[in-house]
């Protein structure tokens, strides 16, 4: 299957060769019709547009068909093989060169489509490397005695500008045709081409072929006038109305009717020499391929930016009109230049009531100053005085109710005025839910704190009974009993109390509740000896682990009160809570006399163990007690 491949691959290029050469040999016979100075010599060289338009399709592969039919129509015209082989090599020299300059400064697809690439085609490939082939080739000839030394440089001018014309004029208009040889016109395009080029030939006829058709006799001065030049206007108009390739095409035309014309005799470019009448034309129709081909490259441009510009205003225009927000646009004074349909749905007002009006029709009273001297600020110091992204405003409806908005504005700059347009969405329902839901958060809210209150109040009626009933007791052990009991619901009780006074009705400040406590407890005891130091910082703590702490706290220090500070003067109790990345810790510590050797926690029987060993259980934390000075209760426990 690769064998059959590479096969196809090498009889197209056989085929491409043969054809090309054949065709180049035609042309250069043709051309050589017009060799006046020198047989070898023309002042207008098809073959140069023709290897040109070969070398840019196909590549620097086709050079064989270059150099093979430039060898035989040297060879069976004048000089010795030798001087054949020479012009053969500058000719296929300047269609490498010029694809190489090609490739290498306009590295483009479309080589015409833009003025500083139709610059460096003219300058590279018109001047540049044609001229390598004129040099070599006049030099070949010089060498080979077929140009005398006084005719070296006028055989050398006419040679480079015949090719200058074949780069310049047959070129682009064979590339163009090829690379776009479509034509989508409507009647009224082509009834219009064809007048355009009616008048085209007619005017470049009568140039360069009436007088010698036309038996009349012209004015001294209207034979001296520069008439060549009345046909750019009809090529300028060309270029306005049509693409780079009927300008070229155009171009074309004109330079092969005066071509006709100067075989015929006319002396329209030079009187009584027919080769500098050509070399003259040369350089005439290499201006105004600069000139006309430039100015199509700038229309056709243009166009494009139009056709963009237009493409992107109907996108902008379609999504604006089906949007279901309201799309406003205003100059600097505010006018409004568009405006969608839906701006009836949210301000009442038809888009033909609001085009043309000032802005403020749609601002309430109050802010219209505002807006005013907010668009100046921009304008003079291009800061807003609001947000440009989502904002809220309100707007003023057709029946003067304000309405909640959410607006988003940006800006373009059009021809050196600055245009706004903001995006205005009606956010009313979005208003009523987010009322809805604050006003249902505030009665969840109030409802809480009036459970929190009864809570506390209920408990409190607990802790009160509790009291009356220990005040009434004689043993001591049931009266620590009762003592302990309403501790624990005290606890608890603050708890629901603080969330009551708080804004924060699930959190409280961990350092508050303990010191809170602490005095409670210590003064249930009448522990006046005893002092109770708080070390935390303003950590929050949920009401669950709160409410846990709380108890283990109460156990801990009512154990210490009754049993760490017997023969102790000044108790201290230091309570600690420190947060170290995901973990707390809490620290109960006093320096009373600490427990006995003995002690077990697993063993103890006590119910204020069995209380904190379960209490730090349930937040899943840890406990380690230490006997040192006194006793220390460490318990961690993971942040939630």
């Amino acid at each position: 299957m690769l064998d059959q491949e590479k096969l196809k691959s090498r009889v197209f290029r056989f085929t491409v060769i043969s054809v090309l050469t054949v065709i180049y040999f035609i042309a250069g016979k043709l051309s050589l019709n017009f060799a006046f100075l020198h047989q070898s010599a023309s002042p207008f060289w098809l073959p140069t547009g023709i290897s040109l338009t070969a070398f840019i399709i196909w590549g620097y592969r086709i050079w064989p068909a270059v150099f093979i039919g430039a060898f035989f129509v040297n060879i069976t015209t004048a000089g010795t093989i030798a001087t054949s082989l020479g012009i053969a090599l500058g000719n296929t020299l300047e269609g490498v060169i010029a694809l190489y300059l090609i490739n290498r400064f306009i590295a483009d697809k479309n080589i015409f489509e833009k003025p500083l690439n139709i610059f460096k085609y003219f300058l590279l490939v018109g001047l540049l490397s044609t001229m390598v082939s004129a040099i070599i080739g006049v030099t070949s000839l010089h060498f080979g005695g077929f140009v005398k030394p006084g005719n070296f440089f006028p055989v050398l001018t006419t040679w480079w500008l015949g090719d200058f014309g074949g780069a310049l004029i047959i070129a682009p208009v064979f590339l163009l045709w090829i690379t776009n040889h479509k034509i989508e016109w409507k009647r009224k395009k082509i009834i219009e081409a064809f007048v355009i080029l009616l008048l085209l030939v007619a005017t470049s006829s009568l140039i360069f072929m009436g007088p010698a058709f036309i038996d009349i006799k012209l004015p001294s001065i209207i034979e001296r006038y520069p008439f060549p030049f009345t046909t750019f206007p009809l090529i300028i108009l060309i270029a306005f109305r049509f693409s780079l390739r009927e300008t070229a095409t155009a171009i074309f035309i004109f330079t092969l009717i005066a071509l006709i014309g100067i075989i015929n005799g006319s002396e329209r470019l030079a009187h009584n020499d027919p080769n500098l009448s050509l070399v003259n034309l040369q350089i005439f129709t290499g201006i105004i391929f600069l000139v006309k081909m430039s100015v199509s490259s700038a229309i056709v441009k243009q166009r494009k930016l139009e056709e963009i510009s237009r493409k992107s205003e109907e996108r902008y225009r379609m999504l604006a009109e089906t949007a279901p927000d309201a799309i406003i646009t205003i100059n600097e004074e505010s006018k409004i230049l568009f405006c969608n349909p839906s701006v009836e749905k949210i301000f009442g007002y038809s888009p033909d009531e609001l085009n043309g009006k000032n802005l403020t029709i749609l601002i309430p009273n109050h802010l219209k100053n505002l807006h005013k001297t907010g668009i100046n600020r921009y304008i003079k110091t291009g800061k807003p005085n609001i947000p440009w992204s989502p904002y809220e405003l309100p707007g003023l409806h057709k029946n003067g109710n304000e309405i909640p908005l959410e607006i988003s504005f940006s800006k373009f700059n059009k021809n050196g005025i600055i245009i706004f347009t903001g995006t205005i969405r009606d956010i009313t329902d979005r208003k009523n839910a987010q009322n809805q839901m604050e006003n249902s958060l505030k009665e969840k809210e109030v409802l809480l704190r009036e459970i929190h209150h009864r809570v506390k109040n209920n408990l409190q009626i607990i802790s009160s009974l509790l009291s009356l009933q220990a005040g009434r007791l004689s043993e001591n052990n049931f009266r620590e009993f009762f003592i302990k009991s309403q501790n624990r619901v005290k606890s608890i009780a603050i708890v629901h109390e603080m969330l009551y006074k708080n804004d924060n009705i699930s959190k409280i400040i961990f350092k508050n509740y303990i010191d809170e406590l602490s005095g409670y407890i210590a003064e249930s005891y009448n522990a006046e000896n005893i002092k109770i130091n708080i070390i935390a910082e303003n950590i929050f703590l949920d009401t669950d682990i709160i409410i846990n702490l709380g108890l283990i706290i109460t156990e801990i220090i009512s154990n210490s009160v009754k049993h760490a500070f017997n023969g102790v003067k000044e108790g201290i109790i230091t309570i600690e809570l420190i947060k170290k990345n995901d973990f707390y810790s809490l620290n109960v510590r006093d320096n009373g006399k600490g427990l006995p050797d003995s002690f077990d926690v697993n063993k103890t029987g006590t119910l204020g163990m069995y209380l904190i060993s379960s209490l730090v259980t349930q937040i899943d934390g840890n406990l380690e007690i230490k006997n040192n000075i006194g006793t220390e209760y460490l318990i961690t426990f993971k942040v939630q």
